[in-house]
């Protein structure tokens, strides 16, 4: 399902407009986007389990590091799992503190949606995924870029 949302996510990012069908995307391309999916959750699971071993601000670190694996996952079909951790590693070099930002700014929001007993998460979870979708579009436009301006 986390690979589908991705789909979705940045399909409505990019054109502005989504089918729901998009969540479902993973099951309908098979057994092997399947494993995946699975295996990059697992292996995701396992690396941050074991940096918040040290202490928690590692922990916390590595699920930054490791933000951007689903999206580089459904935007490389032919990508490993293993590849969209390097990937989202490289990716997220010098730009997590800004991801951190990123997610401090939805504590206020975060805390009136707990006051509705919840249900104001209802509303407000699209509008993070959407803000962490934009992110990656964000990063995906300098990564692109940079490596235009090495080409040239």
């Amino acid at each position: 399902m986390t690979y589908g949302m991705s789909k979705y996510l940045l399909n409505l990012v990019r054109t502005g407009n989504s089918e729901f069908s998009y969540i479902f995307t993973g099951f309908s391309y098979g057994f092997n986007t399947i494993m995946r999916s699975f295996l990059l959750m697992l292996l995701i699971g396992i690396f941050t389990f074991l940096w918040s071993l040290l202490l928690v601000i590692p922990g916390i670190i590595a699920s930054y590091r490791y933000s951007q694996a689903f999206y580089l996952l459904a935007d490389n079909d032919d990508m490993t799992a293993l590849e969209a951790l390097r990937a989202s590693k490289e990716m997220m070099k010098g730009y997590k503190w800004k991801l951190f930002v990123l997610s401090l700014s939805f504590i206020g929001w975060i805390l009136l949606a707990a006051v509705t007993l919840g249900i104001g998460y209802i509303f407000l979870s699209p509008y993070i995924n959407t803000a962490y979708t934009n992110f990656y579009e964000y990063l995906r436009g300098i990564r692109d870029n940079s490596q235009n301006v090495q080409t040239a």
